[in-house]
C-alpha cells in the first residue's frame, strides 16, 4: 500500500462554493505542495472543477505530475452518467487508472423512492463502466453519508465486475452510525481505493458533533484498518483527507490546515510506516 494526499486534505486552501479564500490553491500548487512533502500519490477530487479543465490546462497538469513523478487518481460526484463519462476521458488523458465516484441516495424522498435509487444508480454506473473498462480504468464507489453499507454493497454486487469496486472512506459513514472498522471489513473485499480520514465526537449545546482531526488524533484505529486491508490483499493507494473546522480568519485557517496536513504525513510515515 502507498500513501498519498487527496485534494480534500486542503479543503479550505482550495475552497468550495460555500467558501473561497482570497487566493485559492490551484491544482498545480497542490501538486507542488504534495511533492515538497515527499508524497508521490494524489487523488484530485471534485473540489477542483476537473470537467472544466481546458486542453492546455490538462497538458500542463500532466506535465507537472510527470515532473514530480506523481501518480494520479481522480474523483467526481454526481447522479448522472455523462459527468462521470467525461471524467473517464480525463483519466485516460492523465494516465489515471482509478476514478472515485461519489453518488448519493436522496433520503428526503419517500421509502419507495429510496428503494428505487440504488437500481437507478446501478444502471447509470453500468454506462460509465462500459466507457471505463476498455480504457483500463477502474471505478470505485465511495461510502458516503447518503448511502448505507448495505446499499453500496448491493450496487457493487449487482454490477459484479472486477473493474468496479469500492472506495473506502474511514470517516464518511460515521454520519450513518456505521463504525470505521465495520466499514473497512465490509468493503475491503471490493476495495479499489481508500481514503484515510480521522474524526472525533464531541458534545455541544445541540448534541453530538462529528469533528475532523489530523490522522492519528481521533477515533479511527488506523493500524487495524491497515491490517484488515492487508488481510484482504489490498495493495492500492491510501489517500489522506481531512474535514477541519475553520478558525477565526483566513490566514490562521490556512496555516492551521497546512500544519495539520504535515501532521497527517508524519503520522503516516512514522506510525503507519507508509
Amino acid at each position: 500500500m502507498k500513501f498519498g494526499l487527496g485534494s480534500f486534505v486542503y479543503r479550505w486552501s482550495i475552497g468550495r462554493d460555500y467558501y473561497r479564500p482570497s487566493r485559492p490553491m490551484t491544482v498545480l500548487d497542490f501538486l507542488d505542495r504534495t511533492a515538497a512533502l515527499g508524497v508521490d500519490r494524489v487523488m484530485l477530487c471534485n473540489n477542483f472543477a476537473l470537467e472544466a479543465f481546458t486542453e492546455p490546462e490538462v497538458t500542463t497538469l500532466k506535465e507537472r505530475a510527470a515532473l514530480h513523478r506523481i501518480t494520479l487518481e481522480l474523483g467526481g460526484r454526481g447522479s448522472q452518467a455523462d459527468c462521470f463519462i467525461r471524467l473517464v476521458g480525463l483519466c485516460e488523458r492523465l494516465d489515471a487508472r482509478v476514478l472515485r465516484i461519489t453518488a448519493d441516495i436522496d433520503r428526503r424522498q419517500g421509502a419507495d423512492a429510496i428503494r428505487r435509487q440504488p437500481d437507478d444508480m446501478r444502471r447509470y454506473l453500468c454506462r460509465v463502466l462500459a466507457e471505463a473498462k476498455p480504457r483500463g480504468i477502474r471505478l470505485a464507489l465511495e461510502n458516503y453519508h447518503g448511502i448505507t453499507l448495505d446499499e453500496l454493497v448491493a450496487v457493487i454486487q449487482a454490477i459484479n465486475d472486477a473493474t468496479f469496486g469500492a472506495c473506502i472512506d474511514t470517516a464518511n459513514s460515521a454520519a450513518l452510525i456505521e463504525h470505521p472498522l465495520e466499514v473497512t471489513r465490509r468493503l475491503a473485499p471490493y476495495a479499489v481505493s481508500v481514503h484515510i480520514k480521522d474524526f472525533k465526537v464531541e458534545m455541544s449545546e445541540r448534541g453530538h458533533r462529528i469533528l475532523g482531526v489530523p490522522l492519528g488524533e481521533g477515533m479511527v484505529d488506523f493500524p487495524q484498518v491497515l491490517a484488515i486491508l492487508r488481510q484482504q490483499g489490498y495493495t492500492g493507494n491510501l489517500f489522506a483527507e481531512m474535514y477541519l473546522d475553520r478558525t477565526e480568519d483566513e490566514a490562521s485557517t490556512l496555516a492551521f490546515e497546512d500544519e495539520c496536513v504535515r501532521r497527517c504525513v508524519r503520522y503516516a510515515r512514522e506510525v503507519l510506516k507508509l
